[in-house]
């Protein structure tokens, strides 16, 4: 059997600059190697990859309405929006094909509020995150981050599928070292609910 991933927003983003290295020219960074390597992963059929609905939704107010060039004139707009979108169309047929969205399975419950009920515990992190983030903060300017976004909403949803396919480990591919360095303390302190068939890899490496 294939090895299951589900994929984080920043996937689909190196994914895309796989094909338009311009999307993320601005990142100091991004490099080719790794996003091509991202590319080859999904493309190449060895994994069976979810990609959660709320991931896919980020993804399209990432690359379709953040940092929109309306530098020129208006069909050089629209011209810039329909290049965005064919590729995307793309990525969303070869998902289709290929992998599989995700939708969130239980009405019963929002997904959104069991996010922030892992964001408001105050013991999550511990000495040893502490101390993994500080000497991160040492590397890299600006503030640190941890489960900001929809980063906590994304380890709901991995819960759920790793629920969903017990005897499987389940694991989440993402381009945040952060995210995948907090599962294993998720996975300790919130031990009577998340499910343990979980994983994190982190593409960057």
């Amino acid at each position: 059997m294939k090895p299951i991933y589900l994929i984080d927003t920043n996937i689909l983003c190196q994914w895309l600059t796989a094909y338009m290295p311009s999307f993320q020219q601005d990142n100091p960074h991004f490099r080719l190697v790794s996003a091509n390597k991202i590319r080859q992963l999904i493309e190449g059929g060895d994994y069976r990859i979810y990609v959660p609905d709320v991931v896919w939704a980020e993804f399209l107010g990432v690359t379709l309405h953040k940092n929109m060039d309306v530098s020129a004139d208006f069909e050089q707009f629209q011209f810039w929006l329909f290049r965005y979108q064919s590729y995307i169309k793309q990525m969303q047929g070869f998902i289709i094909r290929q992998h599989q969205f995700f939708q969130w399975p239980d009405t019963k419950k929002s997904p959104h509020v069991l996010a922030a009920n892992l964001s408001d515990d105050a013991q999550l992190v511990n000495l040893p995150t502490f101390q993994w983030l500080k000497n991160k903060s040492e590397h890299y300017a600006g503030q640190i981050k941890l489960l900001d976004g929809m980063d906590a909403t994304i380890l709901i949803y991995l819960d759920a599928l790793a629920q969903l396919h017990p005897q499987r480990i389940i694991t989440l591919y993402t381009a945040d070292k952060a995210l995948a360095q907090i599962l294993a303390r998720v996975k300790v302190r919130h031990s009577d609910w998340f499910a343990q068939n979980t994983a994190a890899s982190y593409a960057l490496k």
